[in-house]
């Protein structure tokens, strides 16, 4: 009888070993891949929550500018106009389609508003935005986008 170990039992050791490795490579991938979409669903409702609260702020105005400086302040984001985003729900009136870069981030939003049927004295704000999760949020034209977060709130005129 030879001491030691086999070429087959080598081999064994060697592919359990390589599972291994790759299981916690792909976790790890995983994990950081979560991670950044996570940040980019947090970055897309704050921005939305931001831009609803001031807008409802000025009781739901229909000449609402978020690109004034007056309307948002400084608080490390950029939001200049567009031509395009994305597209404004049924029976909304639009309000205005933004780009907002934050954190070298572009995000494209839409804004709209409707008087809400049911009860009168009362608007319906609504805001989508949208990003590329794909090109890392670097998207610079509304096309590249391929998510969206979508909300609504009321305002008292």
């Amino acid at each position: 009888m030879r001491k030691g170990i086999s070429i087959v039992e080598a081999m064994i050791s060697s592919i359990i070993l390589l599972i291994g490795i790759f299981g916690v490579f792909t976790y790890r991938y995983t994990s950081a891949l979560n991670a950044a979409k996570a940040d980019s669903y947090i970055t897309s409702s704050r921005i939305a929550w931001l831009l609803l609260e001031n807008w409802r702020g000025n009781k739901g105005s229909s000449s609402y500018d978020p690109t004034a400086a007056d309307q948002i302040g400084s608080i490390g984001l950029t939001i200049s106009t567009m031509t395009t985003g994305p597209s404004v729900p049924t029976g909304f009136t639009k309000l205005g389609q933004y780009k907002v870069v934050i954190n070298n981030v572009n995000y494209f939003v839409t804004m709209s508003w409707r008087n809400f049927p049911a009860v009168p004295g009362i608007n319906e704000l609504d805001v989508i935005v949208a990003w590329s999760q794909r090109k890392k949020g670097t998207g610079v034209v509304y096309d590249d986008a391929d998510n969206s977060f979508h909300l609504t709130t009321y305002a008292q005129y």
